[in-house]
């Protein structure tokens, strides 16, 4: 009885050190993809921070050699001009134009194309 008991344990806590190895494993695992994700979301992040930074900067400092991170002298310059100097308006109502009578011509479109194709009998109908 004794060893089987003696078995039941080994068996037990091999099992145990097999789960730990697991535990582990994944830690490891785990560890790695967490790095990798918050270098893609820096990588991914940058860009944008860099656009809103330059974009108060005074044009001196943009225009200047080097890199810096933060401003020296932070200014809303660029946004007022582009508000005030610019046919910003204009150029709203020409894309919201543009992009309202493209999907009105998509959508007309393949409601036909859709039409004829759940009608029409032709072969790889089924497929598509």
């Amino acid at each position: 009885m004794n060893a089987s008991i003696s078995t039941t344990n080994d068996v037990a806590l091999e099992i145990a050190g097999q789960r730990r190895r697991r535990v582990h494993t994944l830690d490891l695992v785990g560890l790695i993809a967490t790095i990798a994700t918050v270098i893609a979301a820096i990588l991914w992040a940058f860009p944008l921070y860099w656009g809103v930074v330059t974009s108060l900067k005074p044009e001196a400092e943009v225009v200047r050699a080097g890199v810096q991170l933060l401003p020296e002298h932070w200014t809303l310059d660029s946004y007022t001009y582009a508000l005030f100097d610019t046919k910003i308006g204009v150029w709203y109502v020409n894309s919201l134009t543009t992009s309202l009578a493209t999907t009105l011509i998509v959508v007309i479109m393949s409601a036909g194309a859709g039409y004829a194709i759940s009608q029409l009998n032709f072969p790889g109908r089924r497929i598509l």
